[in-house]
């Protein structure tokens, strides 16, 4: 296995509850440029808050999931691949996850060492490069919901 290397940083693709809100907020800005106002009826507010929606347009256009060829997505299955071998190899497993701070009124060593573990790997600028590009992966498949990285973590 290639070990994954931490590139530069990509965009992030927005899930299908980002695109449905700025769809709606882009859909319903138009309605209300075709009504007409109370207070200058039947003019066009065309020039009316069009930079509060410019982000909007420019988040839905760049980082929406985009289409991808056969070939592109079986590149991204085995990058998925590649990475899952990295993030069950380097995450604290559930048995550390779900340790107490204390047993009985005396500090747990087993948690200290998960803990420091997590801060030390999980919490490094690379896993969260590795992590992102995992859930942008998972959004351009079409699979949001195998971006959760909790569902990979060992028992």
């Amino acid at each position: 296995m290639n070990t994954p290397t931490a590139g530069r940083r990509e965009r992030r693709v927005l899930t299908p509850t980002e695109v449905e809100k700025f769809q709606r907020q882009v859909s319903e800005d138009a309605q209300d440029r075709k009504e007409t106002d109370q207070f200058f009826p039947g003019e066009d507010r065309a020039g009316v808050a069009n930079s509060q929606l410019d982000p909007v347009k420019a988040q839905l256009k760049n980082n929406a999931p985009k289409k991808l060829t056969e070939y592109e997505k079986q590149a991204m299955e085995k990058r998925l691949k590649e990475l899952k071998e990295y993030f069950l190899k380097n995450m604290v497993p559930k048995s550390g996850v779900m340790l107490r701070q204390q047993k009985g009124g005396v500090q747990d060593p087993d948690f200290r060492r998960a803990s420091n573990l997590m801060a030390s790997v999980e919490m490094s600028q690379q896993f969260q490069v590795f992590a992102q590009e995992w859930k942008n992966i998972c959004r351009d498949l079409g699979r949001p919901e195998d971006a959760n990285l909790e569902y990979l973590r060992p028992s």
